[in-house]
């Protein structure tokens, strides 16, 4: 027993089972929403000899992102601009210029259909001139193609996800230290004639359990994160948009679950064990008491004791002796009184 307590605690870590649940996801009773915890998404380029600033870069690229609201049959019932943005400079790297789709306002999903959709595409001045007024497009074709010929897009997303590596770690006392972040980054180039398309899938999640070793009642924890992989990258002909990337929510929500060793358990797992253990030493003890009970009843019924039976002979052969000297002697006294009776008889004669 002490063996099995010891590897339970030891050996066996400090996760004993992980369950995972696929539930469908209802918009209606739960709100659905991108926080800037669980989701960020940007768009660089590299700066160049020719484009060293943002400005200049803006006078041949610009950017929107719209969340588009649908209802259940998928038909368009509305939309809302989103805040898509240059990014703070202490978030940009110095060597490129980079585009931030801002969520400090929480993003909220009515329906599975729902989607979020950021387009960038050739400058327009009525949007350059909300962040530089005095500037304009260019306009000269020949540089319009160089900069579509020499530049990418990078499209860096942020994943969360569940490591369930970190379930066999000891250190890992806190509900944060079961998430791994993950930059999914992807080059795209552009094209005058055509526009690229990537299409993000948000999966959300839930990870709860417990980290105490004394019940799993306590320090529980439920914690919701946003995972997102690409599902399609492909290119349509267009004339106006470089790019275009969605963002659309999954109908289901996984739920993972861990389950920590715990005293409870093992003593609830001990009984069980210990039940186990003693049927085993049962089944092979039964048979060696049935053949000590038999034999002990075999001995008694059929078989003697030597020495018993020697004694009891002797005694019988003592007795026998005994009751024939007792007859001897019997006899004896017979026959002194008949001579005695003999010799009577002739005195008086």
């Amino acid at each position: 027993m002490a063996v099995y307590v010891w590897y339970q605690v030891f050996m066996d870590g400090p996760i004993s089972q992980v369950r995972q649940s696929q539930n469908f996801l209802d918009f209606k009773e739960k709100e659905v929403k991108l926080t800037s915890d669980n989701f960020q998404v940007s768009v660089s380029l590299p700066f160049t000899r020719e484009h060293r600033s943002a400005m200049n870069i803006m006078k041949y690229l610009n950017f929107r992102g719209v969340l588009i609201n649908k209802d259940e049959d998928g038909e368009e019932a509305g939309f809302h601009n989103l805040d898509l943005q240059p990014c703070a400079e202490q978030q940009s790297l110095k060597t490129s210029f980079e585009i931030c789709l801002n969520v400090e306002k929480d993003i909220k999903f009515q329906t599975a259909n729902d989607e979020i959709k950021l387009y960038f595409f050739k400058c327009d001045d009525n949007i350059l001139w909300k962040y530089y007024p005095s500037e304009v497009c260019e306009t000269d074709s020949q540089l319009i193609q160089k900069f579509v010929d020499n530049y990418f897009l990078m499209v860096k997303t942020k994943t969360i996800f569940f490591d369930s590596k970190a379930t066999a770690e000891r250190d890992n006392d806190k509900p944060e230290d079961f998430f791994k972040t993950q930059v999914i980054s992807s080059n795209m180039s552009m094209d005058s004639g055509s526009t690229a398309v990537m299409n993000f899938i948000l999966n959300s999640k839930i990870l709860k359990g417990s980290t105490s070793f004394l019940h799993e009642s306590l320090f529980y924890f439920e914690r919701e994160f946003m995972s997102s992989k690409i599902q399609l990258t492909d290119r349509v002909p267009s004339r106006s948009d470089y790019l275009e990337i969605s963002f659309q929510v999954q109908g289901d929500q996984q739920v993972v679950e861990i389950i920590p060793n715990n005293i409870v358990a093992i003593l609830s797992n001990l009984g069980g064990f210990s039940g186990i253990i003693y049927s085993i030493v049962q089944m092979i003890l039964a048979p060696l008491q049935r053949f000590v009970y038999y034999k002990k009843v075999i001995k008694k019924t059929y078989l003697y004791d030597e020495q018993i039976f020697a004694s009891q002979g002797n005694e019988n052969a003592g007795n026998k002796v005994r009751n024939a000297e007792n007859e001897y002697n019997e006899s004896d006294q017979g026959d002194e009184g008949s001579d005695r009776g003999d010799g009577d008889e002739g005195g008086d004669q």
